[in-house]
């Protein structure tokens, strides 16, 4: 649906104004949201996991939610055409003091979010940076799946923006080491704090119960001594704008405060914004070493 819908919608951003263009992957959106039914589902089953929300929460967050699903992949199409002026007007930033405290630091800045593509537009465009360098995991395996020309349109795609660049790395050469030598360099660093191929995990409380984190970000924080900056995003339907939320620089003493931090501002965030959740492929409740309930998640 991604590849055909790129070569039906991709040549109207030369010819059709940003919010025309918007209006009408609004339209595709409320069109779409029926056969979005599997992610409904998983979306809904996430909140009855949680316990947290009432039905009729849920049902008005799946309803704004599903609808706005498809909004970041058209948005995809875009790239190459973002402005400031664009971006100023359909990109609210929440916490803009919190990203000059944390660059404030002159030690580099560890950017965690949970799933978020657009920063990598909006952050150039509003000034926030000057350079964006994608790392890519190579994996010779995917080169004839429908997975892998995805990915190369999402590549070709960023790469029209000039801010935008790539280094590409073979699976299972030492991502780490990059990481650690842009940071110690004074770099933003932007990693994915979701996940289910880490090596290692932490389980810090969330919504009554525990929840698994990748342990490299925070250990690379207490190491380094780099504070990670939460960053979160998602559309706002009501007002027509993509938001990101900034959270408060988190620099603690070991990996396991600066997860239990991470992950308290995530449920602010999820709190005030809960259709973000319909952006999430999976979380389900798994049993740990000790018998504990934990949540495991990945994005999309």
């Amino acid at each position: 649906m991604y590849i055909i819908s790129f070569i039906i919608f991709r040549p109207l951003t030369y010819v059709i104004p940003f919010r025309t263009y918007l209006g009408l992957i609004k339209i595709l959106s409320y069109l779409t949201s029926p056969f979005y039914y599997k992610r409904k589902h998983i979306a809904k089953s996430i909140f009855l996991l949680i316990g947290d929300f009432s039905t009729e929460q849920i049902n008005t967050v799946l309803r704004e939610g599903i609808t706005n699903v498809s909004l970041f992949g058209f948005m995809d199409f875009y790239l190459g055409r973002w402005r400031p002026d664009i971006c100023e007007k359909y990109v609210l930033v929440e916490g803009k003091e919190h990203f000059q405290q944390a660059l404030a630091e002159k030690r580099g800045v560890l950017l965690a979010f949970t799933h978020s593509n657009t920063f990598n537009a909006a952050f150039p465009c509003l000034g926030y940076v000057k350079k964006i360098c994608s790392i890519v995991i190579l994996d010779s395996s995917e080169r004839l799946s429908v997975s892998r020309i995805h990915a190369k349109i999402r590549e070709r795609l960023w790469e029209s923006l000039e801010t935008v660049s790539y280094t590409y790395l073979n699976r299972g050469e030492a991502v780490s080491l990059k990481v650690r030598s842009m940071l110690k360099e004074g770099k933003i660093v932007a990693i994915s704090a979701d996940g289910l191929h880490a090596g290692k995990f932490l389980s810090v409380p969330f919504f009554g119960k525990k929840i698994q984190l990748p342990t490299g970000i925070f250990k690379l924080s207490t190491l380094l001594g780099v504070p990670i900056l939460p960053l979160f995003s998602g559309f706002d339907g009501k007002k027509s704008v993509f938001r990101v939320w900034l959270g408060d620089p988190i620099l603690s003493r070991t990996p396991e405060e600066a997860a239990e931090a991470f992950i308290d501002q995530f449920q602010q965030h999820l709190r005030k914004y809960p259709s973000h959740w319909t952006g999430w492929w999976r979380m389900k409740l798994i049993k740990d070493e000790k018998g504990e309930d934990v949540f495991q998640i990945h994005s999309i």
